[in-house]
């Protein structure tokens, strides 16, 4: 018995040494859950749609999240990597591992906190730059829509003139309209 179990001991250290000692690969579940989170929010009839060959994921909240296998984030990864990179989604707690693994962000690599949209508001202007210069292409996209749809709801907190200018510098003139109507009515 102890023979048997040393035999399937040194088997076990053999495959974890021809896979170059990441033994995590090979004993890995494929259908271990990875969440991954929305960062975008998007009008309630718009939406980030993923389409995978198992699975269609729909979102439009920001923070929104979902649960994935491991297989599924694979495929997610394959064909919407860009997502990742853009900062329309990322991998969320707890999925580290595979996104150290496959070059893509955590929403810890982001400056999320639970309360990002309610403190979207009360930011200075010196503080919303450097959170906007911190955010990928898509998160950004997200901060200037938000900032739009909140100048139509007519939310006087986010038509502060000098936020709306820099957020325009930085977005290379997405607020010019918003910016225009808002001094022609003063």
């Amino acid at each position: 018995m102890e023979d048997s179990l040393a035999g399937l001991n040194e088997k076990i250290n053999s495959l974890i040494q021809n896979n170059n000692g990441n033994a995590s690969q090979t004993l890995t579940n494929p259908y271990e859950e990875i969440t991954i989170v929305h960062l975008r929010e998007l009008d309630p009839m718009l939406r980030t749609h993923i389409k995978l060959s198992n699975l269609t994921i729909n979102m439009n909240a920001f923070g929104e999240e979902r649960t994935v296998t491991r297989q599924q984030l694979e495929e997610l990864i394959g064909k919407y990597r860009n997502w990742f990179d853009l900062g329309i989604i990322a991998i969320g707690a707890g999925g580290e591992e595979y996104a150290r693994r496959n070059k893509i962000k955590t929403i810890k690599d982001y400056p999320f906190k639970d309360d990002f949209i309610q403190k979207l508001a009360t930011l200075n202007v010196f503080e919303l730059e450097d959170m906007y210069k911190k955010l990928g292409i898509g998160a950004q996209g997200f901060i200037i829509s938000y900032f739009k749809r909140k100048i139509i709801e007519k939310n006087s907190i986010f038509m502060d003139i000098h936020k709306l200018e820099v957020l325009n510098r930085l977005s290379n003139g997405s607020l010019k309209q918003e910016i225009a109507e808002l001094t022609n009515i003063k």
